[in-house]
């Protein structure tokens, strides 16, 4: 029987690994696989490459918690920046995390009867396309929930230990587990904390000094794991966050007059305004950021009880949409980009009406969920009641559908009993009641997805050097909703083109609707430059440099000194640049140039491996040609060729084929030198 077992784990763990691989290779003709862009994903990425530049710590409070970023710097190290190989390493523990839950949970030592729930639960784990799509992707949910499945699965080690020291031992590993759970997403603390208290309970029942003993063990680890980070931004920012920097507006986001359940104020010209007014208030006040927008709910919830008690239930029935609510830069175009996505959209409708049936049907018959089952069942209703207290997306529900596939697998493995034997009556009002909420529950407007769309799609052809289509994008989304950063980048748009007069329209257009913005004016210290205007360019310089904190505008500067000939000077503001952020390509790419015109080359290299080992895809070619050139004249003529060889992929243009030729013959006529 347990030979048969481990059979059809593994049909569904090549399953699984085939979809994924599918799923990867169409979405690598995404112009955003090998560029993260986009609300969250860039915020993740960007903290991973700070983590590999050396900058374990932060200097400023995060709105995200730490441990997703670390393992994604890690996973990039390991994988060398291969994008694919990145996500589908993340998308396989994914994988292996949900397949060994169910194992160890339904499956191990147990009977047929009870191994086919874990099948069936196994194999809707491993098909499901939305879980496929947000376990390869740059999200904390693709780590959240395989911590979570090996936090339960310890947890049922420790209860079903047979000794003393090996259920201590399984604790500890729960308690490190559930810890870093927290640590990846604060939305997980509601089941973490519940679930300790039922841990605790079950034990009590076997001996009061066995679950103190326990439980003691689990509270230490649990503490160990966590103080690091606690105490770090307790003392570095004078105030307790113990997970992330943004628990109050998260909490604003679902309550308040305008809410409508949804992560509807999104980054952008609202986003901005809200958290100038917060910031205002705050300094005057002496007030913290989070204390504001908790303070701001609660004036909203006294006020008006009423329409916060039909937000909650708005937000009840929400969890169970059909559609896919964002909450990052996981827009429909994206989610739905690849042909395997996109004929499966309708993947959680299917889902979410079976499960939700189940969970009705168990209600009305009545079921003796067996201890397992209740850890899921815990899970299910903490992360849906943390969503009705916050906000709801399809990311903050993924943890609840581990459970849901359970309620399947629970109520198809016994169908009989539910659908026959008891009253069919129920089982009809139940799928009723569930197509209503899943099917009809009106969907919320989903605020400018088009405009997200367009601008994040933008800026990734305008890195691949794609003006038509990123200025036709742009402009289609400043017809929907014109904005001062969309009409930035449209001035970059005409600048790159060499319409400096359209370019100079758009970024004064930019300032009508934000009056201080560095960039913009950094912008137009450069076009003014280009321009021949000396003055003005000198002024709009100064306008950025003003209490600036930006590493761009440090670089960009550092360019135009370079220009004038003011080679320490540049390098002083590219040093400013890399302070702010150590792993800006640019910055360190223009370090390894100007070392090489001092013709200090052992100081370049450093800089010029750096540049290129940390440049996304669009700089390749350019940190790789000046790192091989760097090799060259230093007589590495062996890593140089390498080099050549690596970027002559991203040698698209013909300008560029053009440039590798340079490269290659300067190669070849030094190792023609050193021959003779």
């Amino acid at each position: 029987m347990g030979r048969k077992n481990n059979l059809f784990l593994l049909i569904f763990l090549i399953l699984g690994i085939f979809l994924r691989f599918l799923f990867l290779f169409q979405y690598k003709s995404s112009p955003l696989f090998d560029l993260p862009l986009g609300p969250d994903i860039s915020e993740y990425y960007d903290w991973a490459m700070k983590i590999r530049a050396g900058s374990f710590l932060w200097d400023e409070l995060n709105i995200h918690s730490p441990c997703y970023p670390f393992f994604l710097a890690a996973l990039l190290e390991i994988c060398s920046d291969n994008f694919f190989l990145v996500r589908f390493v993340q998308s396989l523990f994914f994988l292996i995390s949900g397949l060994a839950l169910f194992y160890f949970l339904f499956i191990y030592n147990s009977d047929f009867c009870e191994s086919r729930k874990g099948f069936i639960a196994s194999f809707i784990f491993s098909i499901y396309p939305p879980l496929i799509y947000l376990s390869s992707e740059f999200y904390s949910e693709a780590l959240l929930i395989p911590l979570l499945c090996w936090a339960i699965i310890f947890e049922n080690f420790a209860l079903n230990a047979k000794s003393s020291k090996n259920r201590l031992f399984f604790s500890g590993i729960f308690a490190f587990f559930s810890a870093l759970s927290l640590l990846t997403h604060p939305l997980s603390i509601l089941f973490l904390l519940i679930n300790f208290f039922y841990f605790f309970y079950l034990l009590r029942k076997k001996c009061i000094k066995i679950a103190l003993q326990n439980g003691a063990i689990f509270s230490v680890v649990f503490v160990i794991i966590l103080a690091p980070v606690s105490l770090y931004n307790g003392i570095h920012f004078k105030k307790f966050f113990p997970f992330q920097g943004n628990s109050g507006f998260n909490f604003y986001l679902g309550n308040n007059p305008y809410a409508n359940g949804t992560c509807m104020i999104r980054p952008g010209p609202e986003w901005e305004r809200i958290h100038q007014k917060a910031k205002f208030i705050t300094e005057k006040n002496e007030l913290s950021t989070d204390a504001y927008f908790i303070l701001e709910s609660f004036n909203f919830i006294l006020k008006k009880p009423l329409h916060y008690i039909a937000l909650l239930l708005k937000k009840t029935f929400l969890v169970w949409n059909k559609t896919e609510l964002i909450s990052g830069a996981d827009l429909t175009d994206f989610r739905y980009y690849t042909p395997f996505q996109k004929y499966t959209s309708w993947s959680f409708a299917v889902l979410g009406v079976i499960a939700l049936t189940a969970l009705i049907s168990f209600f009305f018959v009545g079921i003796n969920f067996k201890r397992t089952e209740k850890v899921l069942l815990l899970l299910f209703f903490s992360f849906w009641i943390a969503q009705i207290i916050t906000v709801t997306s399809s990311r903050y529900r993924s943890p609840m559908l581990l459970a849901e596939m359970s309620f399947i697998s629970i109520y198809i493995s016994d169908i009989y009993r539910f659908f026959i034997r008891k009253n069919i009556f129920y089982t009809l009002l139940a799928f009723s009641i569930s197509i209503l909420v899943v099917i009809f529950f009106p969907t919320p407007e989903l605020k400018n997805e088009k405009v997200e769309t367009n601008v994040i799609l933008a800026h990734s052809y305008f890195r691949r050097a794609n003006l038509p289509e990123a200025k036709r994008l742009i402009l289609e989304a400043i017809n929907i909703e014109p904005t001062s950063s969309s009409y930035n980048f449209l001035g970059e748009i005409y600048k790159d083109e060499g319409n400096y007069k359209k370019a100079k329209e758009a970024y004064l257009k930019a300032l009508e609707f934000l009056d201080i913005d560095e960039n913009v004016f950094m912008n137009l210290a450069i076009l003014y430059d280009e321009m021949g205007d000396k003055e003005a360019s000198k002024f709009y310089w100064q306008k950025a440099l003003e209490n600036n904190s930006d590493s761009n505008i440090f670089y960009n500067y550092s360019v135009k000194l370079g220009k004038e000939g003011k080679i320490d000077e540049a390098l002083k503001y590219c040093f400013k640049a890399l302070k702010l952020t150590p792993y800006h390509t640019h910055a360190l790419n223009n370090v390894g140039v100007i070392y090489m015109q001092k013709n200090q080359l052992q100081k370049a290299m450093p800089y010029m491996r750096k540049a290129y080992r940390f440049s996304p895809s669009d700089r390749k070619f350019y940190t790789g040609f000046n790192y091989a050139m760097c090799l060259n004249d230093m007589g590495n003529i062996e890593e140089a060729i390498e080099v050549s060889e690596e970027i002559s992929k991203y040698a698209n243009t013909e300008f560029l084929k053009k440039k590798l030729k340079e490269l290659r013959d300067c190669i070849s006529n030094l190792s023609h030198k050193q021959k003779k």
